[in-house]
């Protein structure tokens, strides 16, 4: 049998490859085998160094940060998104083989991964600075100060429940209490009694004497002392009790509605003076928005109500309501997702700095085009989530100037 020269060179390049393939395979079995007596003998043949750099960052005793774990404040876990370890891994080293081959056998870290604590003392620094901020909130935000609220506010709508002399068809607890939100301190809260029989319009026309009646039947047939009220005096929309030097309570008064959708309709009708005045009506759904927010958003707003009693504002115009602050955290939280109370703080105090160009706008209750056309034009904007006729940063109203400075000048902590 003879072959022609091509043939020979296909049946050589074919057994040059089969070569090849056993050379490869046998390699692997000396592989195997040199772990396996590393593993069941002793042999120092395999060398497997590990890498501890990152030991301490995957094994981190904080438990705000901790894979898994939650970070207890004021009574209420804390969820954080989990921080995953760096997981060690093996570096092999065959040493037969690569000395056979001429090669260094020495093991060297990766770039990036040279012998230095500067990552791990990072970590540390972060690490202990959340611990700051979780540590400030167990004592600005406690069961027992939310309790004491409560069993106040309770006894103050039972009596004046008795003593009004109109037709009351239920009462709405509001505020930073019901929001669970208020943090030690002087703290702001509300209550709304619905009233039956009463106009869905012209609140400017009805509501000014029906608060003055009010506060006259208060002041004559409430046990002052015996409630620990202080003072009881008269505002725009409200009437306002100070309560044990701790508590200050608005009570407001709103007609009944069929729905929320009836609410809105009664806006639409009605001029921009009036839209102030249905805060009161709207109070449960104000509530709901705040209260279905996750702990770790309502501790970054304790935490900031905080900061802002801690500053001095000129006039009540320049100091930022509580209600421009929660808000303010809800969508900084959306916007960014922070990991930790630290960033989340310094994120909020980021877009008050730069208040003057915000432009914010929600969707869970009503329609973007159902915005009240001229508050569009307005900046800042920050929109009522509940009320489409309500930029809760309206700047006839509230003087951000120094809201700005603040945030730009000062630390969270002195």
């Amino acid at each position: 049998m003879s072959f022609s020269l091509t043939e020979y060179a296909y049946y050589i390049i074919q057994g040059i490859i089969a070569l090849l393939v056993m050379a490869s395979q046998q390699f692997h079995v000396l592989h195997n085998y040199l772990l396996y007596l590393e593993v069941f003998n002793g042999s120092s043949l395999v060398e497997t160094k590990k890498f501890d750099d990152t030991a301490s960052i995957g094994s981190s005793e904080n438990t705000s940060l901790k894979s898994g774990n939650t970070a207890q404040a004021g009574g209420s876990k804390v969820q954080y998104a989990e921080v995953p370890a760096l997981v060690e891994q093996p570096l092999t080293v065959v040493k037969p083989i690569q000395a056979s081959l001429g090669l260094d056998t020495s093991v060297r870290q990766p770039a990036g991964l040279e012998k230095t604590n500067a990552f791990d003392d990072m970590m540390t620094f972060a690490l202990a600075d959340d611990n700051k901020y979780l540590q400030l909130h167990d004592q600005i935000w406690t069961s027992s100060f939310n309790a004491k609220i409560e069993k106040i506010l309770t006894n103050v709508v039972d009596v004046i429940s008795n003593k009004v002399f109109f037709r009351v068809d239920h009462v709405v607890q509001g505020g930073s209490v019901r929001k669970e939100v208020a943090i030690a301190g002087v703290t702001n809260t509300e209550v709304v009694f619905f009233m039956q029989f009463m106009p869905h319009e012209g609140h400017h026309k009805w509501l000014p004497p029906l608060l003055n009646a009010a506060a006259n039947v208060l002041n004559t047939n409430l046990d002052k002392s015996r409630l620990g009220v202080e003072d009881i005096q008269v505002t725009e929309d409200t009437v306002q009790l100070r309560i044990d030097g701790i508590v200050i309570v608005d009570l407001r008064f709103s007609p009944l509605f069929d729905s929320y959708r009836a609410v809105v309709g009664a806006l639409s009708r009605q001029g921009p003076k009036v839209h102030p005045y249905f805060r009161a009506t709207l109070v449960k759904q104000r509530i709901q928005f705040i209260a279905k927010q996750q702990e770790n958003v309502k501790v970054t707003m304790r935490l900031l109500k905080w900061w802002r009693d801690q500053q001095e504002w000129s006039s009540a115009s320049c100091r930022p309501s509580d209600d421009l602050i929660e808000l303010l955290t809800v969508h900084s939280a959306i916007q960014s997702k922070p990991q930790d109370q630290q960033v989340a703080v310094t994120n909020v105090l980021g877009l008050m700095s730069r208040f003057d160009e915000l432009t914010v706008t929600w969707s869970n209750f009503y329609k973007k085009t159902e915005i009240w056309e001229p508050l569009l034009n307005q900046r800042p904007l920050v929109m009522d989530p509940v009320n489409p006729f309500l930029n809760v940063a309206d700047p006839q109203v509230f003087d951000f100037r120094e809201l700005m400075a603040h945030a730009s000048q000062t630390r969270f902590f002195w």
